[in-house]
């Protein structure tokens, strides 16, 4: 048996097709929207609930490093002195190579710092100002 391929409307008949469907979709809307919005409810929750593991996570995280970093410099201080370096100054060199080291890290963590503004995603989502083309905008994009 061979299928008949369905009749083709014409304009006017999907226009009045279209009509008859716009009610029933527009009364499914709520439902949809309910459902994304029931969706982001429980993935916010699941987020919120995996933020604070992975901040308790990572506090744990910090203190074994502060720790193993201590450990660090007293059995780099101790080699030292014991290789007749004086005490005063493998102090000093300890507290200095600290502050080198925190230097670096504070610098590359403000060099970040405009990362959390969205720039690309601001780029997208916002008009060009009045007066001004695309053209001149991509030149000044980083």
């Amino acid at each position: 048996m061979s299928a008949k391929p369905p009749e083709r409307q014409t304009a006017p008949e999907a226009v009045a097709s279209l009509w008859r469907t716009l009610p029933a979709i527009w009364r499914d809307m709520p439902g949809i929207v309910s459902d994304r919005v029931h969706l982001f409810a429980l993935e916010l929750q699941r987020a919120r609930q995996s933020l604070a593991v992975i901040v308790a996570t990572l506090a744990g995280a910090a203190v074994l490093l502060f720790t193993g970093w201590l450990a660090l410099w007293f059995g780099l201080a101790a080699i030292a002195v014991d290789a007749g370096l004086a005490l005063p100054w493998v102090v000093g060199i300890a507290v200095l190579s600290n502050f080198a080291f925190a230097g670096l890290a504070l610098w590359r963590a403000f060099a970040l710092l405009p990362t959390l503004a969205f720039p690309a995603t601001m780029r997208r989502l916002t008009l060009a100002p009045v007066g001004e083309d695309s053209a001149s905008l991509q030149d000044a994009r980083p």
